[in-house]
């Protein structure tokens, strides 16, 4: 009787074994067709001439801070720039590049080091025919004084010194559902279009690499699931439905998780953490809050090569011009 009863627990773990396996192939294989649907449409199909998105954030709802995220083409693709701050200024930003098929790209991230406090870190990926270079930076003050503000990044103008105290590069090759920087809003919102769940592979920085038996040393990828959670009612003006989609990033000993919540017209509006969120305002209401917002952005844009200027446009025509830059597939 007792290995009859150990016989089907067996038959059972091995069958929910097999159909965990294949839900995970499933997934990876929906986020691979979603990143060839991308990729055949064309980045400039989603963001046109460009998109400026602007964020108040709040923890525990109160207004905390800011953030700015910038597109514009560039030849055959987009650069982009995307920047956290506070009122007393930039806490952590990234640049990137992307080719409109997704298929190459650059991105550069400077911010806190996620690993050792006070430290600063720099991150650096190169991503072309199907690989991808990550090369990660420790730095500190020179002398080895640490930041008595971690994260503001380098400015033009006298600052403090900066000294490597740690790098290394690695290297690793990648596959179709492979998530260049950039690209993640435009998945999540084409997975909430589709009503599905998927998976994708992204390089989370400060994540430490593999060594190989030869001493190489290889990238470790890390799993993102992104997962269509139905429809809420958005709580801030304008009021309307908004679909939700999650995101959950496996990383080296951690996971991140948000849900992002996006407009009839795919307009990216909120995105909720634990005791935190973003919310999406108009570069007026911004100002409002923050008065030197714009010239903490371009000042940083501008050393990032996106050259941001201010919009002069009422909110309409900006919340417009987003949506023509932001059509459906």
């Amino acid at each position: 009787m007792i290995a009859a009863v150990m016989g089907v627990l067996l038959l059972v773990s091995v069958g929910v074994a097999g159909w965990i396996s294949h839900s995970r192939q499933a997934a990876s294989d929906r986020g691979g067709d979603i990143m060839a649907e991308i990729r055949q449409a064309g980045l400039p199909h989603f963001w046109g001439e460009g998109t400026r998105e602007f964020y108040l954030m709040r923890h525990n709802g109160e207004t905390v801070g800011w953030r700015a995220v910038l597109r514009r083409p560039v030849g055959d693709g987009y650069r982009g720039f995307d920047m956290h701050a506070t009122a007393e200024g930039a806490t952590a930003w990234e640049s990137w590049t992307l080719h409109n098929d997704l298929r190459s790209g650059t991105y550069v991230a400077f911010g806190p080091s996620s690993t050792v406090r006070g430290l600063l870190a720099k991150t650096e990926i190169t991503f072309t025919a199907g690989q991808i270079e990550v090369t990660e930076t420790l730095l500190a003050l020179a002398g080895g004084g640490r930041a008595s503000r971690p994260g503001l990044p380098p400015r033009p103008g006298p600052s403090p010194r900066l000294e490597a105290v740690d790098r290394h590069t690695s290297r690793t090759d990648v596959g179709d559902n492979y998530l260049p920087e950039g690209s993640l809003p435009l998945v999540a919102r084409r997975v909430g279009e589709h009503k599905a769940n998927a998976s994708f592979k992204i390089v989370m920085n400060g994540t430490p690499p593999l060594q190989t038996a030869r001493g190489e040393l290889t990238t470790r990828l890390s799993s993102v699931r992104v997962e269509f959670n139905g429809t809420e009612m958005l709580q801030d003006p304008p009021l309307e439905p908004a679909t939700v989609v999650s995101m959950a990033r496996g990383g080296f000993g951690h996971e991140d998780a948000e849900r992002t919540f996006w407009s009839r017209s795919g307009e990216l509006r909120r995105i909720a953490f634990d005791q935190s969120d973003m919310v999406r305002v108009s570069q007026q209401e911004l100002q409002r809050v923050f008065p030197k917002a714009m010239e903490e952005l371009t000042t940083l844009s501008n050393s990032a090569e996106i050259g941001y200027e201010e919009e002069k446009n009422d909110d309409a025509e900006t919340e417009t011009s987003n949506d023509q830059a932001e059509g459906d597939v």
